[in-house]
């Protein structure tokens, strides 16, 4: 996410320094995504604070709401807001979600990448996907309704198993110690089938297949998936979906309406 100041480097008489989150906002639909979800607001107040202590800056950071932030300096006399303001910019926060993952795509490397702890990760209902769903409502330029399109690749993962905990909640996945030891802890990442197609531009059908996949981590699905011909925009299309469908708990790090993805 981008912090930006709104006390001018010129004002040395205010005593704190806003920080509005930036986020973007989709003209057409009235619509806003946030850089943070409200549950990491207190990560990032948090994380301000230790990072500015650590330099030897004390700050009391303060939310209005989740759009912006107020910073408050403790007993500094010696620099200006403009140089607490630098010396915020080189602050790292780590974000730690609790309770459901984030999903983010990189437009330059055209991968997503999910954040969040382990169970969130793991579907917990059916994903069709068949229609472009970016293809689904008014054009944003014309204001038309649009026909909705379909993807070259197209896919049904129905859910077989639920993925179970095992001690220490770990689904049989191993974690840092486990490696050592290798031993693989207890649990299961469950089970799913997958049913995909991928058609030529033209509609004829290129290849197709039907497998059982040992696991309902999306993350695995989607490796699984790309393997098999997905690309970016399928991808997109993919968490999209399943987000909509309620089959992952999950919350989208990326603008479906602004991404941008390569038409190959």
């Amino acid at each position: 996410m981008r912090i930006v100041t709104a006390v001018p480097a010129t004002e040395l008489s205010a005593e704190f320094i806003e920080l509005p989150l930036d986020r973007i906002i989709d003209p057409y639909e009235g619509a806003y995504v946030l850089p943070v979800s409200a549950e990491m607001i207190p990560m990032l107040m948090d994380g301000i604070e230790r990072g500015m202590a650590a330099k030897g800056l004390p700050c009391k950071v303060d939310a209005e709401g989740v759009q912006r932030l107020i910073v408050t300096p403790l007993g500094v006399r010696e620099k200006t807001l403009q140089q607490i303001f630098d010396e915020l910019q080189t602050v790292d926060i780590t974000f730690e979600p609790k309770t459901h993952c984030i999903v983010v795509f990189d437009e330059e490397r055209k991968r997503v990448v999910i954040y969040g702890p382990l169970a969130r990760r793991f579907l917990v209902g059916d994903v069709l996907l068949g229609t472009d769903p970016f293809t689904v409502g008014r054009d944003p330029v014309t204001g038309k309704s649009r026909v909705p399109q379909q993807l070259q690749f197209r896919v049904s993962v129905r859910l077989l198993e639920r993925a179970v905990p095992g001690r220490g909640g770990k689904y049989g996945v191993p974690g840092p110690e486990d490696q050592k030891t290798g031993i693989t802890p207890p649990g299961s990442k469950g089970k799913v089938n997958i049913s995909w197609s991928y058609s030529g531009r033209s509609g004829g059908l290129i290849n197709e297949g039907e497998e059982v996949l040992n696991s309902a981590d999306m993350a695995d699905v989607l490796r699984h998936l790309w393997l098999r011909g997905m690309g970016p925009r399928e991808v997109l299309a993919f968490c999209v979906v399943a987000k909509e469908s309620s089959a992952v708990i999950a919350e989208l790090g990326f603008n479906p309406k602004r991404v941008k993805v390569d038409d190959k």
